[in-house]
């Protein structure tokens, strides 16, 4: 389904989506990948005015999602949906606050399911999880290896257009110095952030 003139192009997520929007201006991208994409789009297909928003917010899981999802995604009547989210389910289990995997994937397929309710069949996009390999968090390779299995398969479930980040990256990070690309294993620089936004255009660009 190719969008249409005037469509917007939402992002949604955590940190590495948020990455420092204004909350002031509900219109402001922050600096990272979502940024990267308006700005490649307005240039690739100038002919439709796309419109962008960003919804990410720093800290969020699965669960804060579901929260918010009526009126910071539902209502908003999105054209094309991107999410990338699920790293924080993880990371806030050494203070309790973390989710189970069967938590994470109970709360994703709430959300997709709202949205394809809602929403129809407007592409989704959905990004994978990842944990460069000089990761100094307290996530391990194998939770993380786990949440992007439930992700990808929630893509399939979803008719969703899936985005490998994970094994790019650590590809990436082979002509790099350590944290080149992300700051301690999961928020990216700005070269990690550039790469982000490579694959999400590759998977996307058919959509547009």
């Amino acid at each position: 389904m190719a969008l249409q003139k005037g469509d917007l192009i939402l992002f949604q997520g955590d940190s590495i989506t948020d990455c420092g929007r204004s909350r002031e201006d509900t219109n402001d991208l922050g600096s990272g990948y979502p940024k990267l994409v308006a700005g490649a789009l307005s240039v690739l297909r100038p002919e439709l005015g796309l419109r962008f928003l960003n919804r990410g917010i720093s800290g969020h899981r699965t669960s804060d999602l579901a929260d918010r999802w009526d009126a910071d995604c539902l209502a908003l009547h999105p054209a094309l949906l991107s999410i990338l989210v699920g790293i924080n389910d993880i990371w806030h289990r050494n203070r309790g606050m973390g989710l189970t995997d069967a938590q994470l994937e109970e709360n994703y397929t709430a959300l997709l399911t709202r949205t394809r309710s809602t929403l129809g069949d407007i592409p989704i996009i959905i990004m994978e999880p990842f944990l460069t390999p000089d990761n100094t968090t307290t996530i391990t390779r194998a939770e993380v290896d786990s949440v992007r299995s439930i992700v990808r398969r929630l893509a399939e479930t979803f008719d969703a257009t899936f985005v490998s980040l994970d094994a790019p990256l650590a590809k990436a990070a082979e002509a790099f110095s350590a944290h080149a690309l992300t700051k301690e294993g999961v928020h990216p620089t700005d070269q990690g952030h550039a790469i982000i936004a490579k694959h999400w255009l590759d998977a996307a660009l058919p959509l547009v």
